[in-house]
């Protein structure tokens, strides 16, 4: 999977809006944003730490963030969210009204609390129904020459876009890096 480098941010401004509170032993780094809508409110404890670009907006609720947690840069939290204490959140990560447990780590580029396949809270006027169709009226063909297994993907490597940064922070162009083997 690809993971975006995260440019420097530049406004070393902090942005706070709405009923938040910062514990005072609480680390801030620059471009962060914490945003509650009316009725809403953002916690952050002790010894948290939100990275450079982080963002939480909260709505319908409030955004928790537990003592010791770390938001690592470019992290978007929205809605209703708590995040346990001590736990670990991975570089441009996306968690959306969902909790997560005290002591968990999430890696870089994750997505939670997806609810874009669900039609839940949604009204009925603005969901539509598909028309039901009878056997009769539904035709199958298949061609089995252009059916093929799916392809694995490579499971990904814990650090590498951090270790790709520290290479071409080296050896700008990259005329010194050694290419890797092609997959067999």
């Amino acid at each position: 999977m690809y993971l975006p480098s995260v440019q420097p941010i530049s406004h070393p401004d902090v942005y706070i809006n709405g009923d938040v509170q910062v514990d005072p032993q609480a680390i801030l780094a620059s471009g962060v944003i914490l945003q509650a809508a009316a009725n809403s409110r953002i916690v952050v404890k002790a010894g948290a730490c939100l990275g450079m670009g982080t963002i939480l907006n909260a709505y319908h609720g409030t955004i928790e963030i537990g003592t010791g947690a770390v938001l690592g840069p470019g992290v978007l939290i929205i809605g209703n969210c708590q995040i346990g204490s001590s736990s670990c959140i991975g570089t441009a990560s996306t968690i959306l009204d969902t909790s997560v447990e005290p002591m968990t780590m999430i890696p870089p580029g994750s997505l939670l609390g997806d609810r874009s396949h669900s039609h839940q809270g949604i009204e009925s006027e603005f969901v539509e129904t598909e028309p039901e169709l009878s056997e009769a009226e539904v035709e199958t063909e298949t061609n089995d020459d252009l059916l093929e297994p799916p392809k694995s993907e490579k499971p990904p490597i814990i650090g590498e876009v951090y270790i790709n940064q520290l290479l071409l922070t080296l050896f700008p162009g990259g005329k010194n890096l050694r290419k890797p083997p092609l997959d067999k």
